[in-house]
Formats: structure tokens, C-alpha cells, sequence
């Protein structure tokens, strides 16, 4: 990790300040935690095997919708460390999965102005160094942790005699909680702010809590008993792809949305059907089961609500909005979060 050669500038290590994240599970702690998984959830995933035990260490304290804000009277900040894994996956950006997007806040809190976003420089290596002009100091920085890569070491420098606090004023804490796969947790967006959970984040200035896993996102017991332990605004459940057995699905989703809902029985709770276009016939009894199951929870008086994310947007749409059969682009990302949002505050 290289160092500024100015014995100037104050460094603060944000790994030690859990008061300057967003985006954990554990807040209590002196230490910032970015694990994401009960030891229920993990051992209930290890026992599908050899495949999900790596998946399960690759992200299991992922950073996506892990979040830093703070303001600071410096004229320049210096901001260093290191991410954990070097290489870049499949149908991401090198900076999309491993950059640090950094927003600054404007007109009152009301404007989240982009600036750039950075990491490090080359596939295959993990640390990175930049500095940026802070020209209108009363303005905080607001900065979205790697979607798909975990934060090892992270330092936020400002010169010597300058202040730097947290600022999250403007953000209500209860959080929006997010239970997805690959598409949740952000793959195919250009840089982590276009994830589709940041982007609802930014349009309700709302804390948001991302729980999602590329690949094993299966409904564990474990997951849906962590989630009933948190207070909460509303609940997006994206939870289908990574299944195969449609008979397995129905029963493991009844299960999980049932114990959810018992932990939280007035907590508004949103399913979102699959995004697979291209593999329409493939899922579309996956989708029959969510659909089965929202239809059960209206005539029961629970508060639901239901995304069919084939309505959002046509075939031909499609093709402009994802990289893939499934893995929505930014402006993929942009309509659905816009979805989500009519959901959580309509009545």
C-alpha cells in the first residue's frame, strides 16, 4: 500500500471507527465486522457441499451496500488500502466489483453528486491510493464499499489540523433489508453506487442492510432468523435463481417468507420474480411459486407487495438493460430499484 511522503496528514484507520460505516450487521463493536452470515446461515450452506463452502468464503462479508460518510474541513483527501481478493469475476467491471464509488452530498443533503470512483489500478492488484479535491468543504463525502470484494485495510488521510467527522444526519437508521443473489448483490453494475440497493439507499435516503449472495442465496433458515432479529423498514426478498428443484423451491420459500413474516408480522415485505428474459420457460414456475405465494399472503391480510420484473420491461428492452440472461447493466439496476421504491412508500 503506498504511502503519501507528506509527514502531514493525519490518517484515520475507518476499520477502527465503526461509527463512519454503514452497511454491517454488527454496530456495537470497536472493530468494523463486514460478516454477513449467522453461524446457522453458514453451517446450513456448508452442508450443500464443496461449491457453496467457496462461495460461502468468497462472500460471506462481502462489502455490498457497506457505505462511509464523512465530513472534513481538509482542502484534499487522501484515502489508501487494500481489498482482499486481487482478480477480477465474470460480467463485472474490474472497479465495479473491487472500486470505491465516492459521491458527495449537495443542496442540503438533498443531491448525491457523483465524482468518480477508484480502486486498485490493475486486475491483480489489491491496493490502491487516491487523493481528491474537497472544494466545498461543508459538503460530505459519501462513498459505497466494493460489491464484490471485501475492504482488508482502509485510511482515510486529511491534513494535519483538519477535522473529520461522521455525518449521517440526513439518513433515517431503521434500515431497508435486501435478501438476493448475484443481481442483489450487485453484479453487472458498472461501480457499487449503481447497485440496485444503493440506488433505492440514495432515492430514500434510507440506511439499507444488503444480505447478498452470489450464488447461494437458497433461503436458509439461519438467513431468515437473522433477519427477523433486526428492526426494519421493509424487506426486498430476490430469492430464486439460485435453486434448481422447483418442489424444493415451493417448500423452501413458504418456509422462509413464514418465518420472516412471524418475526416481523407488520413489516412490509416485497418479492421480486426472476429477471431470466432469455430463460423465460426455465424460471417461470419459479416464478409461479412467488406469485402462489404472495396471492396467499394478500388473501391473509399481510402487507406484501409483489415486483413481476417481466412487466418492468420489454424483451427488446432486455437487451439494452442486461449482459447476460440475468445480470441487470446500471440502467437495468436504475428501473428496478425505481420499482422497488413506488413499493416501499406506496400505501
Amino acid at each position: 500500500m503506498k504511502d503519501n511522503d507528506s509527514s502531514l496528514i493525519n490518517w484515520i484507520n475507518v476499520l477502527t471507527h465503526p461509527s463512519l460505516v454503514r452497511g454491517t450487521l454488527n454496530i456495537t463493536s470497536n472493530q468494523v465486522d463486514f460478516l454477513k452470515c449467522s453461524e446457522d446461515a453458514i453451517k446450513e450452506t456448508v452442508q450443500r457441499g464443496e461449491y457453496f463452502q467457496r462461495l460461502l468464503d468468497l462472500f460471506k462479508d462481502n462489502n455490498s451496500g457497506c457505505r462511509i460518510c464523512f465530513v472534513t474541513n481538509s482542502d484534499t483527501v487522501f484515502i489508501k488500502g487494500r481489498v482482499r481478493r486481487r482478480w477480477s469475476h465474470g460480467k463485472l467491471t474490474h472497479w465495479g466489483g473491487s472500486g470505491l464509488d465516492v459521491y458527495k452530498l449537495k443542496n442540503n443533503y438533498t443531491l448525491f453528486e457523483h465524482i468518480s470512483v477508484y480502486g486498485p489500478v490493475l486486475d491483480g492488484a489489491d491496493d490502491f491510493y487516491f487523493s481528491i479535491i474537497n472544494r466545498d468543504a461543508e459538503n460530505p463525502f459519501y462513498i459505497y464499499l466494493p460489491t464484490y470484494n471485501c475492504i482488508e485495510e482502509l485510511y482515510v488521510g486529511v491534513k494535519e489540523g483538519c477535522y473529520l467527522r461522521e455525518e449521517w444526519n440526513f439518513e433515517s437508521l431503521v434500515p431497508v433489508i435486501f435478501f438476493g443473489n448475484s443481481v442483489t448483490q450487485g453484479a453487472s453494475a458498472s461501480r457499487s453506487g449503481n447497485a440496485y440497493p444503493n440506488i433505492v439507499q440514495r432515492k430514500l435516503q434510507q440506511n439499507i442492510l444488503n444480505l447478498s449472495f452470489s450464488g447461494f442465496c437458497l433461503g436458509q433458515k439461519g438467513f431468515a432468523e437473522e433477519i427477523g432479529k433486526l428492526n426494519c423498514r421493509s424487506i426486498v426478498i430476490d430469492y430464486s435463481r439460485n435453486e434448481a428443484d422447483k418442489e424444493i423451491f415451493r417448500e423452501k420459500y413458504v418456509r422462509f417468507y413464514s418465518l420472516i413474516r412471524e418475526l416481523h408480522p407488520n413489516v412490509r415485505i416485497i418479492f421480486l420474480t426472476s429477471f431470466n428474459f432469455n430463460n423465460m420457460k426455465e424460471f417461470s414456475g419459479f416464478d409461479n411459486i412467488i406469485n402462489d405465494v404472495y396471492k396467499k399472503a394478500v388473501e391473509d391480510g399481510e402487507n406484501v407487495k409483489l415486483i413481476n420484473t417481466m412487466n418492468c420491461f420489454s424483451n427488446m428492452e432486455y437487451d439494452l438493460l442486461a449482459t447476460d440472461g440475468c445480470h441487470l447493466n446500471d440502467a437495468g439496476m436504475y428501473i428496478i430499484a425505481s420499482e422497488i421504491v413506488k413499493k416501499i412508500v406506496e400505501e
